[in-house]
């Protein structure tokens, strides 16, 4: 796991557990305290830290359930309600941002929050009736790199009509294989955020942070970072 803030090469590889922002001791939990009074009528203004995180996302150790353990329940409550489909979160690079914000912030704004996953195809797929599969699945494309995404199809059932007329369907949502998304680059902050999914998708700093895979050998990436605003 390394941040975007120098220039050059880097080369990581292992298991960073995917839940744990904080995971790594170099980079320990971050806590602001507020002290004082701030009258309804007045300002206040602060300097905070924010920064991103690169992840090397691999199957190994506990994350190899990241190609084996992602699923769905394709028959819901119809057909086979114990039934499930399986699918893959891909593996590659996965930038999260990570703003220190006021702990009294109450609602997740549209493209914010505390510990965003950055989605290199922000834009949601859905099935033909309009409805989508929940944000815990859209972003199994969120991976930068070299490779291209596997064509990924998930399913629902649905049951139209009334009474005698009534017969089940089912309906399907495919997100169809993607070349590889090579760089990560915050310039225009609106870039991985969706309109369609506001709360599946992420505004970035908008400082030109770049962040290249360079080169893919398995489990190894090899990653170029360029922070303009370190200059």
């Amino acid at each position: 796991m390394g941040t975007a803030d120098r220039a050059g090469p880097t080369s990581w590889r292992g298991q960073t557990k995917g839940s744990g922002v904080h995971s790594d001791p170099r980079f320990p939990p971050v806590e602001v305290r507020w002290a004082g009074r701030t009258h309804p009528a007045g300002t206040e203004s602060a300097t905070f830290p924010r920064y991103y995180l690169a992840e090397n996302r691999v199957y190994v150790g506990s994350d190899r359930l990241l190609a084996e353990g992602p699923y769905q329940f394709s028959k819901g409550i119809i057909t086979a309600p114990r039934r499930v489909e399986f699918f893959k979160f891909q593996n590659g690079m996965l930038v999260v941002r990570r703003p220190v914000v006021r702990r009294q912030q109450r609602q997740r704004p549209p493209g914010g929050g505390q510990a965003m996953v950055i989605d290199a195809r922000p834009a949601p797929f859905a099935y033909d009736d309009g409805t989508r599969p929940s944000n815990r699945r859209q972003p199994f494309d969120a991976t930068f790199g070299l490779e291209a995404t596997d064509v990924t199809c998930l399913h629902k059932e649905v049951l139209p009509g009334k009474g005698a007329q009534q017969a089940v369907v089912t309906k399907e949502a495919c997100a169809p294989s993607n070349p590889g998304i090579a760089v990560f680059d915050d310039s225009n902050p609106n870039a991985y955020y969706s309109a369609a999914n506001p709360q599946g998708s992420v505004r970035g700093a908008g400082h030109g942070v770049k962040v290249t895979v360079t080169g893919d050998a398995g489990d190894d990436l090899t990653i170029s970072a360029v922070n303009p605003s370190a200059h």
